[in-house]
């Protein structure tokens, strides 16, 4: 009878806990895990588990911005009994339309068992999003041509992210900074750029919008040369 009452209150209730297989994950890869249901000490009716994932933004003003990227349901209505541990396999593929972690940028999973009668468990375990290979050979193209990237470059505003780089070598003392914002794409990577050049005292800028494959991607120096041409046109 004490178990049951106190069960009802969380003490001695069913817990969750959500066991991912890494800690970081690229988009369009699958996450994959398993979340764990402990019993505890009575047998407890679970309407559900709900697995929601979550982007977390910080702004310039400090405050913190939550949004829900996905809700899942991974259970509905079953009994777990005393001491009984069930395991259920998890999985999510990312989409590649997500901004990557960054200083301003986390991921978290928030599991939710819902217990009838009861105090419901919870869970949060944040996870790292890794940018995809031809994010990262885009940036080697852009270091291939002696730019650097930037202390606040890949922030995330809440709209879009924003990857900046300033000249060494080529387009120095033309070019103050480029700016550049990416679609991933199964057959490559499309790019926003964006030239601050300046002009009698202030800024202008000049925009453009590129494609590169993943075959042009792959190659170091296809991917210096056509960024020039393009910088330089």
């Amino acid at each position: 009878m004490f178990k049951k009452m106190f069960a009802k209150i969380g003490v001695g209730a069913a817990k969750v806990d959500l066991r991912l297989n890494e800690t970081a994950y690229t988009l369009g890869h699958v996450i994959e895990g398993a979340i764990i249901i402990q019993g505890g000490n009575v047998q407890q009716h679970i309407n559900l588990i709900d697995v929601e994932f979550w982007l977390e933004v910080q702004m310039k003003s400090g405050q913190m911005h939550t949004h829900r990227v996905e809700s899942l349901r991974a259970a509905s209505s079953f009994t777990i009994n005393e001491g009984e541990k069930k395991e259920i396999p998890f999985t999510y593929h990312l989409p590649l339309d997500l901004p990557i972690s960054a200083s301003n940028v986390s991921y978290f999973f928030k599991t939710h068992l819902d217990i009838e009668g009861g105090v419901d468990s919870t869970d949060r375990d944040p996870v790292r999003i890794k940018a995809p290979k031809s994010l990262y050979q885009l940036v080697e193209g852009f270091e291939a041509l002696g730019f650097r990237e930037k202390h606040h470059s890949g922030k995330f505003n809440g709209y879009k992210q924003e990857f900046a780089f300033f000249p060494t070598d080529f387009l120095k003392g033309y070019v103050n900074e480029v700016e550049f914002e990416v679609a991933i794409e199964r057959e490559g990577i499309r790019v926003l750029l964006e030239l601050d050049l300046p002009s009698f005292g202030r800024e202008r800028e000049i925009k453009n919008e590129l494609f590169f494959t993943n075959d042009e991607l792959s190659q170091p120096s296809t991917i210096a040369r056509l960024l020039e041409e393009a910088m330089e046109e």
